[in-house]
């Protein structure tokens, strides 16, 4: 894989374990996925690593559970994918082929302060 030659030795090395770890998860849903799917999954998940990785080590890496969170995150990964809807896939592969998505004229955002028009987020409802 190609993103796996630009992370640190150190972070490809987890990357590695990562996978290896998540193969019987991956399994348990891929048999349902069609291959494209899986290959997609994989792809992202190697590209993104050490996006989340790498910052999520340094401030947990030394706690007792930072392991089996982390196999846990990779579970979660690998559940709500299963469960995006095709459109949501389409539409995240258009957005990474697009990264100024966001950025064009037809894209309009606000900003909310929860703080000084609700009070909280609940308060919002």
């Amino acid at each position: 894989m190609q993103n796996l030659a630009y992370m640190p030795p150190a972070t490809q090395t987890a990357f590695c374990r990562f996978r290896d770890k998540l193969e019987s998860s991956l399994q348990t849903y891929a048999a349902s996925w069609h291959e494209r799917d899986r290959d997609l999954f994989l792809i992202r998940l190697e590209r993104y690593f050490a996006d989340f990785y790498e910052p999520f080590a340094r401030l947990y890496a030394t706690h007792p559970a930072f392991e089996s969170q982390l196999e846990r995150l990779g579970s979660l990964l690998i559940e709500q994918y299963a469960t995006r809807s095709e459109s949501l896939k389409k539409l995240d592969l258009e957005r990474e082929i697009t990264p100024d998505w966001f950025q064009r004229e037809t894209m309009s955002g606000g900003i909310y302060y929860v703080d000084l028009f609700a009070g909280t987020i609940p308060g919002v409802q």
